[in-house]
């Protein structure tokens, strides 16, 4: 068999393999360890010394020791009452317009995600919304909507674990590529908030009523959530600054929330207990994925799939645009049936190539690739680690039909980064200097 043919071979098996519902990164690793057998002189022994040796290589980086600290990080946060404190704060602030909680739910999703990771983040513990037994099935997929919506905010935001895994299968500089998602983030947040407004303004059926009269002020929120601004400041500029490589910015977030935690007396042997195992078990499939990920990308190369689909795209002569509107299809078409994470292992290696072939920048493109794969994960039915179980009475399908606008200011959001780039590379450029 040739090396091209060798890497077909794989890609069928790895559908395969996922079709069967194997778990992604274990695929990956399978594929990759079968084709580099049958790519190495001298089989079996020499590829498996070779595998071992770049595991050994990925385990020893230390720039993905952020990865457990951040997801530490996020753990931590989780037993907080942060999530619902900062919804009570923004819906003091806007829950007396049409649309109020809506865009409170959102605001308050994109601030949680600024000090949880996007593997453990969870924007749902505020979804008890004031329902009207008449429209309870309507609001709660509204909320349910928004909920998943505010989620896929964390794909974006410093800190991520997706950032710091595609920087690692991208090569691409680990800082630069977790400041540049603060810029766009900033943008979508304040979009999906007036598209949440515009909506409930167009359907006031489907949300809870605007709060009347005086409410009072939330006195007990307002006392915690200002370590979220806090937190995220400190991190976002001791890497901006060049103070701190993200591990070490992610060791200061983990000791920072621990250290809230004992001021708000929310600590016990029992929560340590429960992070340390949850953080254990989290990083250790992540790792699997980024393991799977990178041999899977090795593997591509070897067997010269990575080359004949560069010079394929090349040979095309297609404007960028309509380039990333063809990842963007298969991006959320493949959201449907894989976790955002396990999409993001499997294509980087696949799409990064051909992006930096055709001129285009590799930290730009990776802003793109977390937009994208927030739109697979608003259209993902599988199960969701981002989120909280929700009300029985709150039907998924009826969730699902509301997220599709907000779907689409993702859409219309990653045309406009495509013809002005500059918004994905704005902070990166200003942290080199460029």
């Amino acid at each position: 068999m040739t090396p091209i043919e060798i890497g077909i071979l794989g890609i069928v098996v790895l559908v395969v393999l996922l079709l069967i519902r194997v778990p992604v990164g274990i695929s990956l690793i399978i594929v990759a360890a079968g084709g580099s057998i049958l790519l190495t002189p001298g089989g079996f022994s020499p590829a498996l010394t070779q595998l071992g040796g770049q595991i050994a290589g990925i385990t020893q980086n230390q720039n993905l020791s952020a990865i457990p600290l951040f997801v530490l990080m996020g753990v931590f946060i989780n037993k907080t009452n942060l999530g619902r404190a900062l919804f009570e704060v923004l819906n003091y602030i806007f829950g007396k317009a049409k649309g109020g909680s809506a865009m409170a739910t959102i605001g308050s999703g994109a601030f949680y995600a600024t000090v949880c990771d996007s593997s453990v983040s969870d924007v749902s513990s505020f979804l008890d919304q004031p329902t009207e037994t008449g429209k309870r099935k309507s609001i709660g997929g509204f909320y349910a909507g928004l909920n998943k919506t505010s989620a896929s905010l964390s794909l974006l935001i410093l800190p991520g674990s997706a950032f710091i895994m595609y920087a690692f299968l991208s090569a691409e500089p680990f800082g630069a590529v977790l400041l540049s998602g603060v810029a766009p983030a900033i943008i979508i947040t304040i979009l999906l908030m007036l598209k949440a407004a515009l909506f409930v303004m167009l359907k006031p059926e489907f949300a809870s009523a605007p709060v009347q009269g005086k409410t009072p002020l939330p006195t007990d929120a307002f006392k915690i959530v200002w370590v979220v601004p806090v937190i995220f400041i400190l991190i976002f500029g001791s890497i901006f600054y060049g103070l701190m490589t993200p591990p070490e910015a992610a060791a200061m977030g983990a000791f920072l929330v621990l250290i809230f935690l004992l001021a708000t007396r929310s600590l016990s042997l029992k929560i340590i207990t429960e992070s340390l195992i949850k953080t254990a078990v989290v990083s250790g499939k992540l790792f699997i994925l980024l393991i799977g990920g990178s041999l899977f990308g090795f593997f591509l190369r070897r067997s010269l799939i990575e080359l004949s689909l560069v010079n394929y795209f090349l040979s095309l002569d297609l404007a960028p645009i309509v380039i990333i509107i063809l990842f963007l299809i298969v991006y959320t078409l493949l959201g449907l049936i894989l976790d955002k994470l396990a999409i993001l292992v499997i294509m980087t290696p696949i799409t990064y190539p051909i992006i930096t072939a055709m001129g285009m920048d590799g930290i730009w493109f990776g802003v793109m690739t977390m937009l994208m794969l927030m739109s697979a994960q608003i259209v993902n039915k599988v199960g969701n680690a981002n989120l909280l179980p929700i009300s029985s009475e709150a039907p998924s399908g009826n969730a699902t039909v509301i997220r599709l606008p907000f779907l689409l200011v993702i859409f219309v959001f990653i045309v406009f980064a495509t013809y002005f780039p500059v918004i994905a590379t704005l902070f990166p450029r200003l942290m080199y200097g460029w």
